[in-house]
């Protein structure tokens, strides 16, 4: 890989003018008794990593952070969204034991937030770069900075993602070059079907590395070899991922920043030069920005214009397009036409065949991963009736994957949408983001027990609606639940916290199928035989 030397402008993206008075301290602890006032820092014992009072340039703004001895370098915030408005400010341990910034009035400006503390406790700036609050007599770490990361990842650090808590240590980055609070992109390990990173803008996801296959992520070919023995992705198979990196003698120091427009550096410290060297950046290419084109249109970052739409779409929004403004995506400009039959709207394509467009070398933002671990040559993918895709043992006729616990925004009969509150798994429907764009949406349809199992749908992570909770029979928040297809609807719930649902096919009802609409409307759809076509029956 290319290493560039950073320019002036790269310095001002990462590095800080600070406005301090270097006054140090002969130490590396915070006590209740040896606490630091601005301009006062203490210093790591190998001299690496400083603990103190700086401002942004053209600031009077004053922070307490942890930067890089050598060249300043700001590695973590402490009061990222509530700055000292003046030079009163202190850093000491409180009389609940918790690492504390105060003001000149004495208030707590920012503190570790530790419970159940005793009173007996000091903090350490460890040569790695981590601010340790430990208990005095036993040493036992209380909190550190490691796990609170500012947009800093540095080795020995790391970052996690715990899907039965819904905890996460990620990377934020700043709101701007010259201001620490917390800004719009984030960094984040997640267990999809397979450990991978994402960046996202907000929510939104805005680039992501490709699945883990133990070695790399694949979607980065571009990782350099002489560092991939330090990376360590830690699964449990359980929805808990850890992402760490060791420092690798050969590579030299590095450390990696997610700045203020998205983009997570790669840092090669230069002793030499004394400065840092870019050796890798994650929008190299535009076309490496997640969704970068939109729904249904390819990224071609060696053509221009490097947005174009698939075959048989147009562009959504024409003019946005004219002006290289990609993000609203195209849209089908032919239709399918056995839909359209299906549909009833146009017979003339009864004779007409739809197919699948194949399409070669491209990376997608979405991908169906299916672990064949342990899997024998002899397995056969299947196309059951009930719309099941299956991968079977072709001999036994096992099991082995099934699309009916990976469901996507539709619930047929005798799918089972299921929650383990013990092991935080969810089988759940996931809407699409709009109409046309089968990408995740904002809401999720799913089965809880509370003290009784009802069905919720959520936006994001706050409840949307319910049905109320069952009764044995019906779902008492759904009084026009329909009598003549009670007997197919079916809820387990083994008392322990896991819940099952799903509904069978009832014969003088017809098929019947739910949709979660990109809007967060459930629909129920029943096949109208004389028309041949699903109906919309109930929102």
């Amino acid at each position: 890989m290319r290493i560039t030397t950073c320019t002036n402008l790269f310095f001002v993206l990462i590095t800080l003018c600070l406005v301090f008075l270097d006054v140090g301290i002969a130490t590396e602890i915070v006590t209740s008794s040896e606490f630091i006032k601005d301009p006062e820092n203490i210093t790591s014992r190998g001299g690496n990593f400083t603990l103190g009072f700086f401002s942004p340039e053209n600031s009077t703004n004053r922070y307490v952070g942890i930067w890089w001895q050598p060249l300043f370098t700001v590695i973590w915030v402490a009061n990222r969204n509530q700055p000292l408005r003046d030079s009163s400010g202190s850093v000491t341990i409180s009389d609940e034991g918790n690492l504390v910034v105060l003001n000149g009035q004495g208030q707590v400006i920012w503190s570790s937030n530790v419970s159940k503390l005793g009173s007996d406790s000091t903090c350490k700036l460890l040569d790695s770069g981590n601010l340790v609050l430990q208990e005095s007599k036993s040493g036992n770490n209380l909190w550190q900075s490691f796990e609170h990361p500012s947009h800093v990842f540095l080795p020995g650090m790391k970052l996690a993602s715990n899907k039965r808590e819904g905890a996460k240590i990620n990377l934020i980055s700043w709101r701007n070059p010259l201001n620490p609070s917390l800004g719009s992109f984030s960094f984040s390990v997640e267990r999809l079907s397979l450990p991978e990173v994402f960046i996202w803008n907000e929510t939104r996801p805005y680039w992501r590395t490709g699945p883990w296959n133990g070695k790399v992520f694949t979607g980065v070919p571009t990782m350099r070899s002489f560092y991939l023995s330090g990376i360590r992705v830690e699964d449990d198979g359980q929805g808990n991922v850890d992402l760490s990196y060791a420092y690798v003698d050969e590579a030299g120091f590095s450390i990696n920043i997610l700045n203020s427009q998205g983009n997570y550096q790669e840092l090669k410290w230069d002793g030499e030069k004394r400065e840092w060297l870019v050796t890798w950046n994650s929008d190299q290419l535009k076309c490496d920005v997640y969704g970068a084109c939109g729904p249904f249109a390819s990224c071609n970052s060696q053509k221009s214009p490097t947005c174009s739409c698939l075959r048989g779409f147009e562009p959504r929004n024409k003019e946005e397009w004219n002006r290289q403004i990609w993000t609203s995506g195209c849209v089908r400009r032919i239709p399918l036409l056995q839909c359209e039959r299906a549909n009833n709207l146009n017979t003339s394509a009864d004779n007409i065949a739809d197919g699948f467009l194949k399409l070669q070398m491209v990376k997608t933002n979405y991908f169906l991963f299916v672990s064949l671990l342990n899997v024998g040559s002899n397995s056969t993918f299947k196309l059951l009736d009930s719309g099941n895709l299956i991968l079977q043992e072709s001999t036994t006729g096992n099991k082995i994957w099934e699309s009916f616990q990976h469901p996507s925004n539709a619930m047929l009969p005798d799918m089972k949408l299921t929650t383990n509150r013990i092991s935080g798994k969810k089988v759940k429907q996931t809407s699409w983001k709009s109409p046309s764009d089968p990408s995740t949406g904002s809401f999720s349809l799913s089965v809880e027990r509370l003290t009784i199992p009802e069905v919720f749908i959520w936006n994001e992570n706050h409840p949307f609606w319910r049905t109320g909770p069952w009764n044995g029979r019906v779902f008492t928040g759904l009084p026009y639940m329909k009598t003549y297809y009670l007997n197919g609807i079916h809820v387990e719930d083994d008392g322990q916290g896991n819940v099952g649902f799903f509904f069978t096919k009832v014969q003088e009802v017809g098929l019947i199928i739910y949709i979660l609409t990109s809007q967060g409307n459930c629909e129920e759809r029943w096949w109208n035989v004389r028309e041949e076509r699903l109906v919309s029956h109930m929102e």
